[in-house]
C-alpha cells in the first residue's frame, strides 16, 4: 500500500518544511487560505535510486530535462520535458535519477548549467 504523503515549500524562508510541519501547514491553508506555501504531493513513484518523486522535483532522461507534473485529463503524473513532450512519469521513473527541484533547481528549467 502506498502512503499519501506531501511536502510543503515555504515562499518566504526558501526551504521545504518537515513532515510534521507540513501536516500543520495543510490544515492551516485548509482553514485560513493561509498563503506562503507551494503544497506538493508525493507521486507514489520512486526514482532508479529509490528516491521518492513529488510534484514539481525535477529529473534527466536520455539528457532532457523534465519535470513531474499532475494531468487532470489523464488522472496521472506526466514527465513535462523542456522540450515541450510529456510522457507518463510511471512508465520512466525507474530509468531517471530526480536531479532537483522546480524551487531550488528552476534554471535547469531555463537549459542553463547548475
Amino acid at each position: 500500500m502506498r502512503e499519501i504523503k506531501f511536502r510543503a515549500w515555504d515562499e518566504k524562508n526558501n526551504c521545504f518544511r518537515s513532515n510534521d510541519m507540513t501536516l500543520s501547514i495543510l490544515q492551516d491553508a485548509a482553514i485560513t487560505g493561509m498563503e506562503g506555501y507551494v503544497v506538493e504531493q508525493f507521486t507514489g513513484l520512486t526514482d532508479k535510486d529509490g528516491k521518492e518523486v513529488y510534484d514539481g522535483d525535477l529529473f534527466n532522461l536520455d539528457g532532457g530535462i523534465a519535470r513531474a507534473e499532475w494531468c487532470n485529463d489523464l488522472a496521472c503524473y506526466l514527465a513535462l520535458f523542456t522540450d515541450g513532450s510529456d510522457l507518463m512519469l510511471f512508465a520512466i521513473t525507474h530509468r531517471c535519477a530526480v536531479i532537483g527541484n522546480i524551487h531550488e533547481h528552476k534554471h535547469l528549467l531555463d537549459g542553463e548549467e547548475s
